[in-house]
């Protein structure tokens, strides 16, 4: 369980940062409601990024790991695409403030991110703890 705190971990990080620089840079041309913005849309990807990770977690077999990162892939994309439709058609100050884009960007940031990530827990053998057959020697 330590590999999915510490990859969360470092997620939550990375997005935090991001935005905060993409706030600002929003900031400049459409105001200070970017910044709201900014937070609310790191905010969904981070949600994500988590259902992502813990969908690969939760398998105990290699093959069921891989088949749970296809998922959090498919989790990833449609709640993104899901948000975009909505958002888009919706009058609001916060998607008047950017919030489409700053989801578009985030969603780049956590893409190259969480893909690292996800590669290092898919190699990382599940703990013989966890494992649902008991070790014979």
């Amino acid at each position: 369980m330590l590999p999915a705190l510490k990859s969360i971990g470092l997620l939550g990080l990375l997005l935090a940062v991001s935005a905060g620089v993409a706030g600002s840079i929003a900031a400049r041309t459409l105001g200070p409601q970017a910044y709201a913005a900014s937070a609310l849309a790191a905010g969904a990807v981070f949600a994500t990024g988590v259902a992502a990770v813990l969908l690969i977690l939760l398998p105990r077999t290699p093959a069921g790991r891989v088949n749970g990162a296809l998922g959090a892939v498919s989790v990833r994309t449609g709640l993104l695409l899901a948000g975009l439709a909505v958002c888009s058609q919706r009058p609001h100050p916060v998607v008047d403030a950017g919030l489409v884009g700053l989801l578009l960007s985030h969603y780049l940031v956590a893409l190259v991110a969480e893909t690292l990530l996800c590669v290092r827990l898919l190699r990382s053998p599940p703990s013989a703890a966890a494992s649902p057959l008991p070790q014979s020697v």
